[in-house]
């Protein structure tokens, strides 16, 4: 008895204890997972196409190709993308002996500097400083209303053009954005801009049968601006062959000595190198662009690609070694242009201003500053200019 009672005792307490406790919470339910949270698009107003126009107009020019008597053999819309750098469709200079940039009535100089020849697109140099805005990559999606914007006997021409898509057609290429626009009479060159004012393709050239035109989208215009300059259409051979051998090694040496010796031509050199080259006629196109860099401009632009690398080298005190003049050695050492040792000449100045040391150059030894640097590259492009004026502009090709 004593027994049970004390076990019933014992029975009331557990129980006194177990309802003074709180009861035990209910499980929550599983939160459902949760997706990034979503970036909001760069929301900007869409401008009208008077302030697309006026937006776009500092860097619309028109390009001229010449033929070697300076006459003008076609024309095309170019478009200012970057300093002192105008992108056209590679058909408008694809002939051109020379080129020339016209933009508010005012003549400018012009250089073929590098061709995306696969997909249609030419880099001419100028001495304009302006550029217009590129759009991002992607394509705007079938149906997105554009402004076409070009130029047409000296005046801006603006059209509406509508995206149909890409064209299938045998032939073209796969990623060419194909526009609708009207009226069809637009010329080459022509700009796509969107509702913010950014250039998202340029016009190929329009073909008269077909229902739609075809244009470059950006991405390609970013992809022949990254180039090195002297980046040209194949040829299978250099012009200068059809020259005697004689012939062939004085107008290399006249231009090397030009180019590295930085002094003007004698009056009876130029006329001599007239004569001979003319031998070569007809020369246009790659081909002369191939001539060019043979006649001295492929080491003036090697060189220049050297000091600014220097420039580099001095101010972070390391190697600096650009992919842009890896790419010139390489081609410029097949055209032989360069030498071995002129590639190493041009790594041991790059080693040596890094370090602050001092290097010798053609005459005296000298440690390189910021000034005595800039100089050099002021000096280059003032004898590729005299050089571009003695023997091509005004001299032997025009």
């Amino acid at each position: 008895m004593p027994d049970s009672r004390l076990f019933f005792i014992a029975a009331i307490c557990v129980s006194l204890v177990d309802c003074s406790r709180e009861p035990a919470p209910a499980p929550r339910p599983r939160a459902a997972p949760v997706d990034p949270r979503p970036v909001a698009p760069d929301l900007r107003e869409a401008l009208t196409e008077e302030k697309i126009v006026d937006g776009a107009r500092p860097a619309l020019v028109t390009v001229e190709s010449l033929d070697r008597r300076g006459v003008l053999i076609r024309s095309g819309t170019g478009w200012l993308v970057a300093s002192r750098t105008v992108v056209t469709p590679w058909p408008v200079v694809a002939q051109a002996a020379s080129i020339r940039i016209l933009r508010t009535g005012e003549l400018h100089r012009g250089s073929l500097s590098a061709v995306l020849e696969s997909d249609g697109l030419a880099r001419i140099a100028t001495d304009l400083d302006a550029k217009v805005e590129l759009a991002r990559d992607p394509y705007p999606t079938p149906g997105s209303h554009l402004c076409a914007i070009g130029m047409r006997d000296g005046e801006i021409a603006i059209e509406g053009a509508s995206v149909i898509g890409t064209s299938d057609a045998p032939g073209d290429r796969d990623d060419a954005m194909a526009i609708s626009i009207q009226p069809r009479a637009t010329l080459t060159g022509s700009g796509l801009f969107d509702g913010r004012g950014e250039l998202v393709a340029i016009t190929d050239e329009p073909d008269p049968k077909a229902e739609f035109v075809l244009a470059t989208p950006v991405r390609y215009i970013k992809d022949l601006l990254a180039l090195p300059e002297g980046t040209l259409p194949k040829v299978t051979q250099s012009p200068l062959r059809r020259l005697a051998s004689a012939d062939r090694e004085w107008l290399r040496s006249l231009a090397a000595t030009m180019a590295r010796g930085d002094r003007p031509p004698a009056r009876a050199d130029v006329e001599r190198a007239r004569a001979v080259i003319e031998r070569m006629e007809p020369m246009v196109g790659a081909e002369l662009a191939w001539a060019r860099l043979e006649l001295g401009i492929g080491w003036l632009i090697y060189r220049r690609a050297l000091w600014e690398d220097a420039v580099d080298a001095r101010v972070f005190r390391r190697i600096a070694r650009s992919e842009r003049r890896m790419a010139l050695e390489s081609r410029l050492e097949k055209l032989g242009v360069l030498s071995r040792k002129d590639i190493d000449d041009g790594n041991a100045i790059i080693r040596a201003v890094a370090a602050r040391e001092p290097f010798d150059v053609p005459g005296f030894r000298v440690t390189a500053d910021e000034r005595w640097l800039a100089l050099q590259l002021a000096a280059t492009d003032r004898t590729r200019a005299r050089i571009e004026t003695a023997l091509w502009q005004n001299g032997a090709i025009r």
